[in-house]
């Protein structure tokens, strides 16, 4: 949680969202769900956690008003529009039943500066509804951490202490692997929720919505469970179930099986399903299209006497996204200066008779 210097809280939004090909995809409503989400007044100092129903939201969008009850089911069917291709992106994650929606990509827009933060996020949990996407948060923000910092950060060790009941399913057999109905008896949530324990008044607090009445007029928008466990002593891509996989994190494997299909035979599956997330991320890689540039990465590798490794083949395509991405902000910050103007060059690329008066 970050606050200025009169208290209030804010929460940080990359300006390039706006350039991100999956975004500018969006429809209108989506964009305004999505901006929503990232800044909700029902968000939680810990990242990705929004404690609010279907009705908060609408009313909070002014999609509805209370004064019109006979609008809530049009209001609702415009949600579920709206929030389906997040769910698609990868990008939200609902659990009616606790009424919360996770980011499970979060962590990575609110990096924690010391373990005292990651203290912060654990202390925060006990108003959080039980719920089995913690598991699937802690996962996702653990692995974002092992990547941002590496693995033996302080940061990454004390997450990996505070979570240790959340992240069991890492390593835990595929039968653990927790749903998304609400209803699963194996949570992961109740051991969490008695460490929580001793702030403020001890008790297991729970924030609690302000509207309470469940929509069950509109269709469930979660479909299939989308965590799936790589065991480490499997290679190649025959492992990885596409059916969980969102549609952009499937368009990208199977580039990926086009272009470099030899050496993903040579990879572990789990590493390969953690670079498809990767480069299906919008915040590690504002402005660029992935697909465009594997498409480019490809073309490039062809042309050259010695190929990329399967052990390096993550690390080349990580960094080729990433110079897209500086590419794209550079262009978008010269765009700007230029109004568009092609012809348009720096006051310190001119020479120097072009820049006296």
């Amino acid at each position: 949680m970050k606050t200025n210097s009169t208290g209030r809280i804010y929460r940080p939004v990359e300006c390039f969202l706006w350039r991100d090909p999956r975004f500018a995809s969006l429809s209108v409503d989506s964009k305004i769900l999505w901006l929503y989400l990232l800044t909700s007044p029902h968000s939680l100092p810990i990242p990705g956690w929004i404690t609010a129903t279907r009705i908060d939201i609408v009313l909070d969008l002014g999609w509805w008003s209370e004064d019109d009850p006979d609008a809530l089911p049009d209001a609702l069917s415009r949600f579920v529009a709206a929030f389906e291709p997040i769910v698609e992106m990868g990008w939200a994650r609902e659990d009616r039943s606790a009424r919360v929606v996770m980011l499970p990509k979060a962590v990575r827009r609110r990096l924690p500066i010391s373990s005292k933060n990651v203290i912060g996020w654990f202390n925060s949990i006990r108003e959080i509804p039980k719920t089995d996407l913690m598991s699937v948060w802690a996962v996702e923000a653990l692995r974002i951490l092992r990547q941002e910092f590496g693995s033996n950060d302080p940061r990454v060790a004390t997450f990996k202490s505070k979570f240790a009941e959340a992240l069991r399913v890492e390593e835990g057999p595929e039968n653990n692997v927790p749903n998304n109905d609400g209803n699963n008896d194996r949570t992961m949530n109740p051991t969490l929720h008695e460490q929580g324990k001793g702030k403020g008044k001890g008790k297991d607090r729970c924030v609690r919505p302000r509207h309470t009445s469940d929509d069950r007029s509109t269709s469930s928008l979660l479909g299939e469970e989308r965590v799936q466990e790589f065991g480490d002593r499997e290679k190649g891509t025959s492992a990885i179930a596409t059916s969980l996989l969102s549609e952009g994190e499937r368009e990208i494997l199977a580039l990926l099986e086009r272009q470099f299909g030899d050496r993903l035979a040579d990879m572990k599956t789990k590493a390969i399903a953690d670079l498809v997330r990767d480069l299906n991320d919008p915040v590690a890689y504002p402005g660029v299209n992935p697909l465009e540039q594997i498409s480019k990465a490809g073309s490039w590798e062809r042309g050259q006497r010695q190929k990329k490794t399967a052990a390096g083949l993550g690390r080349f395509l990580r960094g080729w996204l990433g110079r897209a991405s500086g590419g794209a902000r550079q262009d978008q910050k010269t765009n700007t200066k230029s109004g568009g103007d092609p012809n348009y060059k720096s006051p310190s690329l001119r020479p120097l008779s072009e820049n006296q008066d």
